[in-house]
């Protein structure tokens, strides 16, 4: 695998009645999707930083390029939707799938 480097996102909270575990949660997945859509691979784990001031979540997170067109195998993950508010959440941890 060759290395990309550092990808960072930055994701607007347009919701300040939603929890800060929801908004963290939603800017990584938003960070899983990006990597997706650009046909990278994580190399470690996404980390939130949020900036208050400026209403933002800004995640960064070490991404590489597959070096064959093989894709390599990954966990699944999850996706999930909150009860109480709706927002969707990647649950990288479920490997099985089970209902939680």
């Amino acid at each position: 695998m060759r290395t990309a480097g550092l990808l960072s996102i930055e994701w607007e909270i347009t919701d300040q009645h939603l929890p800060m575990p929801h908004l963290v949660a939603t800017a990584c997945a938003a960070f899983v999707e990006e990597v997706e859509r650009r046909g990278l691979v994580i190399r470690s784990g996404p980390t939130p930083t949020v900036l208050h001031g400026l209403r933002l979540v800004q995640v960064t997170g070490k991404v590489g390029k597959p070096a064959d067109a093989a894709e390599e195998p990954c966990p699944p993950h999850t996706l999930r939707r909150c009860p109480a508010c709706g927002v969707h959440i990647y649950d990288l941890t479920d490997v099985e799938g089970a209902d939680k």
